[in-house]
């Protein structure tokens, strides 16, 4: 059993991250329809890393609750949605543009090209990030995402719809204000749904150096830590490329890592655990007062 774990240690990544994305840029630059086959992989992947987390958990502790499991699900599939509906729109407003605007350089190699896109995405992500945490409007939808006392693969997308909304629109715009074609988005936002898994999986899984380049869980955990508003700071805030962090002085590692008992939002020991309430809350000032601590209410 031992030599499994050692294999989901060190493998698990490099085959998500490098091989499965592979053969996403493959099918999608053939410029074939990739619907639905694009996210049957996707849910093939998560499914893999259920697996992985079942055999070789990063904490035990961590594996949900059947009630936590379900509302997780309801929020993952509710913004995968959004992202779905984003595509579709996407190529609506693309249809309406003058052919040959933007400055995209749609001679590179089609992979070449996904990582350009994922620069120019992640580079506006990281910043609507930093002000999510900051201002408070944007951190009141950004509280759901924080919420969970456990990281696992599903509730990487446990967030407010209004917040996925603020975060990626603006990335969007600037891919058509640029001229990414679409069939680079489609296998970007793919690659991007790895990522998510990837970062909050509950998988006992390392990347060594690599840690310092891609955003991993195991520093993306870090961006969890229960004190994360407090006296630790704003840490690693970047969804895909670490090198946005350590420029922008946000990054953090430490050994050992999180522990069992460490993520979550300090001041919200509790907080409801109902999809209706999570899409009130940023808006309910008498909902917040329910749960929050005394010395928080004000924001």
């Amino acid at each position: 059993m031992e030599w499994i774990r050692t294999l989901i240690r060190y493998g698990l990544f490099p085959t998500v991250y490098f091989g499965m994305s592979a053969v996403v840029i493959h099918l999608a630059s053939t410029g074939s329809d990739t619907w639905p086959l694009l996210p049957a992989i996707v849910v093939g992947v998560a499914m893999l890393i259920a697996l992985c987390e079942h055999i070789s958990p990063y904490h035990a502790q961590w594996r949900p609750r059947r009630s936590e499991l379900m509302l997780d699900l309801l929020h993952y599939g509710v913004n995968y949605g959004v992202k779905q509906v984003a595509v579709l729109l996407m190529g609506v407003v693309v249809a309406l543009l003058p052919k040959g605007y933007g400055v995209w350089p749609d001679e590179l190699p089609f992979a070449v090209q996904v990582i350009l896109a994922a620069i120019a995405f992640d580079f506006v992500l990281y910043w609507i990030h930093r002000v999510s945490h900051r201002e408070n409007l944007l951190w009141r939808l950004h509280t759901i995402h924080h919420s969970p006392d456990k990281l696992y693969l599903v509730n990487g997308e446990k967030r407010h719809p209004f917040h996925q909304i603020a975060e990626g629109v603006p990335a969007l715009a600037l891919l058509i204000v640029l001229g990414v074609p679409s069939q680079v988005v489609i296998a970007f936002l793919t690659f991007l749904n790895f990522n998510m898994l990837l970062q909050h999986a509950n998988v006992d899984y390392r990347i060594g150096p690599l840690k310092y380049i891609f955003a991993g869980a195991e520093t993306h955990r870090f961006h969890h830590y229960r004190n994360i508003r407090g006296n630790v700071g704003i840490v690693n805030l970047a969804q895909i490329f670490v090198p946005f962090d350590i420029v922008f002085r946000t990054f953090h590692y430490s050994a050992p890592g999180v522990g069992r008992d460490e993520a979550g939002v300090e001041y919200l020991p509790k907080f409801p655990n109902n999809y209706v309430e999570h899409m009130q809350w940023p808006f309910s000032g008498a909902l917040r007062d329910r749960y929050v601590t005394r010395s928080q209410r004000a924001t």
